[in-house]
């Protein structure tokens, strides 16, 4: 992260549930041996958490449906953990979006700055 990293506006508890779904699903759903990246940054006026994994990526008939309750990517879990990420993201002004990725899967959390938060 850089140093200059502004805070997000963010409700702490939707905001760790965010996060922690987006790092859970990778630990889900990548080999052991897959690296897990996670950057955040500032565009804007917003604060971008990238969590990304080199893992096999996302099967193609899931792509359309990652964000739908109860799509479900391989065995266990309940396929709820992506749907209440976007919803908590989006309940704070941000967003949450799967974004292209040289290998794996990538997803990208946006939060608005605190500063320029309503």
């Amino acid at each position: 992260m850089p140093a200059d990293l502004p805070a997000a506006y963010v409700d702490p508890v939707q905001g760790e549930q965010a996060l922690g779904n987006l790092v859970e699903n990778v630990v889900a759903h990548t080999p052991i041996n897959a690296g897990l990246i996670v950057r955040a940054s500032r565009r804007g006026d917003r604060v971008v958490i990238r969590v990304a994994d080199e893992g096999p990526g996302i099967p193609e008939h899931l792509a359309g449906k990652l964000f739908q309750r109860f799509t479900k990517g391989g065995p266990g879990g309940s396929g709820l953990g992506l749907a209440i990420a976007r919803a908590y993201a989006e309940a704070n002004g941000g967003g949450l979006d799967a974004v292209p990725a040289d290998c794996g899967a990538a997803f990208e959390l946006s939060l608005p700055v605190a500063s320029e938060a309503p």
